[in-house]
């Protein structure tokens, strides 16, 4: 298989890596709100925007976000 990855750059992409964030947090069956979890992913990119960060998205070769980091 496949995969692309690349900075999250369009509102689409930072999109698609909310998206998969949320499931991951989820994924997790416990509270993460002493973390501020819901703040950070409703800001994104936030504190991971360029110059000092970066969030990155692999996806297939269908164009499909499949992971992020």
């Amino acid at each position: 298989m496949t995969f692309r990855i690349h900075p999250a750059e369009t509102p689409e992409d930072v999109e698609d890596a909310r998206r998969l964030f949320r499931a991951y947090v989820d994924s997790l069956g416990i509270d993460l709100g002493f973390q501020d979890v819901e703040t950070e992913l409703a800001t994104l990119p936030g504190k991971y925007a360029p110059p000092g960060g970066a969030i990155l998205l692999a996806r297939d070769a269908g164009g499909r976000a499949v992971g992020c980091g």
